[in-house]
């Protein structure tokens, strides 16, 4: 493609590379990323990347013209950009709509908790995935950035990392963005203190929340409990996420809170769909007690584990005398 220039291709508006494992060029020799002319096209408003190997601040691309970029990592785990890198490639794309980002950041990098110093008028749909030392990237993006637009946020993260215990901070994200609607996060990036104090930050805008869980099987029960759902329900003076419609619970790990409970949040919150996946039985149908909900449109969806069925011991079983199996002839 280093024949292609920019005048070869005038109506590109998207691109979309992935998976370059080696360089693409040997730079000391003259040819590199700066050597793709088409990367110049002033139309291009997209670009997306995924598993490539560059330093994506060096591109020749117009970054002041994108509206939609996405640059992350096909292996899991890891990430393309620090997070120094990423909030100079942010200042460089003042007219982002939407944005994909997977960052790591190592042991040793220390992060900032200043007020945000840099805004992204129009973005409105972030998915931020963070790798390695969580807490420097949240510090690093959140204390240096604000949306003032932001209404979709994904945000991945698992603060069990190798390089141990991590302090998360969130109110600048929360402050930053007074519009948000729709949340996604993964529950294992929280104690029990910062899931609640996180919960209580959120603006009245939120309309939906959606839970997951990356813990691996044999960990403890969740942090969102019994205490962090009855919190949500009697908050003065006014409720905690008082727009909120929509809570989506996609992964049986992420909760540890009763069926009693939630029925007591669902009638308080008058919410418009709950679904809801639970690493356990079933311990109260609160279905006939919702009926009412349910037949003013609340779509309710409750997965619970099965009942065990009974293991049956035969009655010799043990003794020395226990008599051979009997078997039927074909």
């Amino acid at each position: 493609m280093a024949h292609l220039s920019e005048a070869d291709v005038p109506m590109l508006e998207s691109v979309n590379i992935s998976e370059i494992r080696e360089p693409i060029g040997d730079t000391t020799n003259g040819f590199g990323w700066n050597s793709l002319g088409f990367l110049r096209g002033a139309e291009i408003h997209s670009f997306h990347t995924k598993g490539s190997r560059f330093t994506v601040v060096e591109l020749p691309l117009y970054r002041d013209r994108l509206t939609d970029l996405s640059i992350t990592e096909e292996r899991s785990g890891g990430g393309t950009l620090p997070s120094d890198m990423a909030l100079e490639l942010f200042a460089r794309c003042p007219q982002l709509r939407t944005c994909s980002v997977h960052v790591y950041d190592r042991a040793g990098v220390s992060g900032t908790v200043e007020e945000p110093a840099l805004q992204l008028s129009f973005l409105h749909t972030l998915d931020l995935r963070c790798g390695g030392v969580f807490s420097c990237a949240v510090r690093q993006l959140f204390g240096g950035l604000s949306f003032p637009q932001l209404k979709h946020l994904k945000l991945r993260g698992n603060t069990n990392s190798l390089y141990g215990s991590q302090t998360i901070y969130y109110p600048p994200l929360l402050h930053a963005s007074p519009l948000l609607e729709t949340l996604d996060i993964n529950i294992d990036m929280f104690s029990k203190t910062s899931l609640n104090n996180f919960l209580h930050e959120l603006s009245p805008s939120l309309r939906k929340i959606q839970l997951c869980d990356f813990r691996p099987q044999v960990e403890g029960p969740s942090v969102f409990d019994d205490e962090i759902l009855e919190s949500l329900i009697h908050t003065d003076p006014s409720p905690c996420c008082s727009g909120l419609e929509i809570l989506e619970i996609h992964d049986p790990r992420c909760c540890s809170f009763s069926d009693e409970t939630l029925m007591r949040f669902i009638k308080a919150r008058m919410l418009k769909r709950v679904v809801g996946r639970f690493n356990r039985e079933i311990q109260l149908d609160i279905r006939q007690d919702l009926q009412v909900l349910v037949e003013s449109g609340l779509h309710l969806e409750l997965v619970y584990l099965p009942h065990a069925a009974p293991v049956h011991f035969p009655p010799w079983e043990g003794l020395s005398d226990t008599p051979m199996p009997f078997f039927r002839a074909a």
